[in-house]
């Protein structure tokens, strides 16, 4: 069944015109949970994700810019960036604000999906929920962006936001149009 299951999903990859190899995972229970490996097909280098974000043409003005997002890494299967937590995305009470994890959250599953296109296409936010875990009063904040599903239309994306001690803070959902 399990070998069934990654044969499907390389099928499923391949029709909509992905390059991704699947990896079966036995999870609780008797079912099976497929996670894709992405293949990135525009590129796979940190200068393309700032071009997408528009920080290299507009400098600072965008809200990428302004708050200081900076993509770190691009993995088989990931994409990583930080933000800083300081006087630009704290709330009232000195904590990281709910929105600026939202922000760094739409930011790197826009440009996860933005680099699985060839280039020609926008991919936008349908959705974006996020659960707030714990409190950060300072330093930086690191997002972990994973598909859940990269199709041709439609994508959705898992972005966890971890803290300097690698400390769970927010996971977030994110579901986005390709146009």
């Amino acid at each position: 069944m399990a070998s069934g299951d990654a044969a499907l999903a390389a099928k499923r990859c391949l029709a909509t015109g992905y390059s991704c190899r699947s990896q079966v995972k036995r999870v609780e229970g008797n079912g099976y949970a497929i996670r894709y490996r992405l293949y990135w097909r525009l590129s796979d280098d940190l200068e393309t994700c700032r071009h997408a974000t528009g920080v290299k043409r507009h400098g600072r003005g965008n809200m990428v810019g302004l708050l200081d997002i900076q993509f770190i890494r691009i993995g088989e299967d990931d994409l990583e960036a930080t933000m800083p937590v300081d006087h630009r995305t704290h709330q009232p009470f000195g904590l990281l604000h709910g929105g600026a994890s939202v922000v760094l959250a739409e930011t790197l599953g826009s440009v996860a999906g933005y680099l699985c296109t060839k280039g020609e296409q926008k991919v936008v936010g349908l959705e974006v929920n996020a659960n707030h875990i714990r409190s950060v009063r300072s330093g930086r904040v690191r997002g972990i962006c994973r598909a859940l599903h990269a199709g041709s239309r439609h994508q959705v994306w898992q972005i966890d936001i971890l803290d300097e001690q690698d400390r769970l803070c927010c996971s977030s959902r994110l579901t986005t149009a390709v146009v």
